[in-house]
Order: C-alpha cells, then sequence, then structure tokens
C-alpha cells in the first residue's frame, strides 16, 4: 500500500535490530527498528502518506499501522522459533525477548533466509534473472509453508522447484548435442518417467564434456548436484507418499538455503550449453 512501509522493509529491519540487542522488550526492539530506518532512511515521503497522518514520516518515526505490521512480525518470529519469551532469570515472561540459538543461525545467514521471502525471492531473482515462473511459484509455496511450521509440504514444494530446473537443464543439454542420432537416443533416454534414469544419463552426459568447462562452472558442481538430486529423489520416492517420513525445521532450512546457488550453477550451466555444442 503506497504510503507505508514495506512488509519486506520491517522484516529486514527486524533482522537488523535481532544483530544489535539479541535480548531485549517488543518495545525496545521497535525503537531500535525505528533508529536503524532512520540511519538509513527508509521512511517513505511524507506526501505520500495520506489519509495517514504525514506527521509520522515527517519526524522520521513509525505510523501507528508500522508499528502494528512490525508487532505481528515479532509475533511470527516468536511462532517460527527465532524469539522466545523471556529476557533472562529475573525478567521471563513478555514484554522480554530473546533471540534463540536457532535464531542466531538465521540472522548468521546473510540475505539467503527462508524466514524472509520476500528477500529470498529477491535474492533468487539477482541470481537467475530470467528463472522459470514455475520455479518461483513452487518455491513461493515453499516458503511460506516453511514460515507457517508446515514442513513436509514445504519440502515437497521445494522438490518440484528442484525437479522442474533440472527439467530445464536437461532440455538444454539435449539441445546442445550437435549429432542429430546421438540427439535423438538420448531424448529416448530421458524420456522415462522414472527420475533415477533422467539423473544417471544426465550424468553420463555430462562427463563427457565436463572438462571443457570453466573452472567456475566445475567448482563445486558435484556436489551441488548430488545434494539436489538427493533432494529430488526423496521428495519423489518419500515424501510425496504416505511413508510417515518427517522433515524437522532444520532440515529443511538447509534445503531452501541450498537452493540458490543450486538454481544459479544450473542457470550457469544451461547458458554454457547453449553456446557450446556438445
Amino acid at each position: 500500500m503506497e504510503g507505508i512501509m514495506e512488509e519486506e522493509v520491517l522484516r529486514s529491519l527486524l533482522f537488523e535490530t535481532l544483530r544489535r540487542r539479541s535480548k531485549t522488550q517488543i518495545s525496545g526492539i521497535i525503537r531500535v527498528a525505528e533508529e536503524i530506518a532512520r540511519e538509513k532512511d527508509l521512511f517513505p515521503d511524507p506526501s505520500t502518506a495520506p489519509p495517514l497522518n504525514p506527521r509520522y514520516y515527517r519526524e522520521k518515526g513509525f505510523n501507528p499501522q508500522d508499528e502494528m505490521k512490525l508487532r505481528e512480525l515479532i509475533w511470527e518470529f516468536l511462532f517460527q522459533g527465532i524469539l522466545t519469551v523471556g529476557m533472562d532469570s529475573a525478567n521471563t515472561d513478555l514484554p522480554f525477548v530473546r533471540v534463540t540459538d536457532y535464531g542466531k543461525k538465521c540472522i548468521e545467514e546473510g540475505q539467503i533466509l527462508p524466514h524472509d521471502p520476500d528477500g529470498y525471492l529477491k535474492t533468487l531473482k539477482e541470481e537467475v534473472p530470467d528463472i522459470d515462473p514455475i520455479i518461483i511459484m513452487y518455491i513461493s509455496e515453499a516458503l511460506q509453508t516453511f514460515r507457517r511450521g508446515c514442513y513436509l509440504a514445504s519440502i515437497v514444494m521445494l522438490g518440484c522447484a528442484a525437479e522442474k530446473t533440472f527439467l530445464l537443464l536437461l532440455e538444454a543439454m539435449k539441445n546442445a548435442i550437435s549429432n542429430q542420432d546421438s540427439r535423438s537416443r538420448f531424448e529416448s533416454k530421458i524420456s522415462s518417467r522414472m527420475i533415477n534414469s533422467k539423473i544417471e544419463e544426465f550424468e553420463k552426459r555430462l562427463s563427457s564434456f565436463k572438462g571443457d568447462l570453466s573452472e567456475d562452472l566445475r567448482d563445486n558442481l558435484d556436489v551441488l548436484l548430488n545434494g539436489i538430486f538427493t533432494l529430488i529423489r526423496m521428495t519423489r520416492n518419500e515424501i510425496g507418499h504416505p511413508t510417515g517420513r518427517v522433515m524437522k525445521r532444520n532440515e529443511t532450512f538447509a534445503q531452501l538455503q541450498m537452493f540458490v546457488p543450486y538454481c544459479k550453477r544450473v542457470h550457469e550451466l544451461i547458458l554454457w550449453l547453449k553456446k557450446h555444442k556438445t
């Protein structure tokens, strides 16, 4: 909405506040966030504020709607386990809060943060400018369900995003094959519905030209691909079926973080395949 601070900005302010002050009161979080917004000149132009009172932004402060949204985000962080109630043994109840060990890990991770969907998607789109909209659709669902503690649903959506990314890479690999007969044979082999068959054919084909890739493209390529292949197999063979498999928060968090560098490297490999015949 025009005239109020965007949720993405308020969430980033909250993370920065918790970096600076890990134990405080809720009112203290709001005041520190306001100071940071003032330091970084993040308040909207007062002229865009009607029908809200423009006085708040003119005086470089949150308006009531900003404060309410920030309080909602604080409760969201409490629900997600980033914050917990109580600051120390003398202040064990609300309004005192502190950052949990899990929260410290989240804050230290930097920009690729599943708890910040807007920031995560912004980073992903910056790393992969022409990313397929189907990937964005699934990764958005993965992030929203992760925030709500639905880790099983989150990892299934993430697996779909990873599989779509891999299928685009397979298509680029097929199109890069210069010999028509070889291309037809490869296309026939990857037409199998079995994901393991697709992965095996991909790995065979990759080994035939991997030495031609630049050092940057080869760096940790096997680690990235093996990690994401494991994710795809897991969602295909375990989580997508009623096996009783449980996903923990930290496990889902790690998989979401790994997706961005994976997607970036695959995108770079696709661009290479478009320029080189194999």
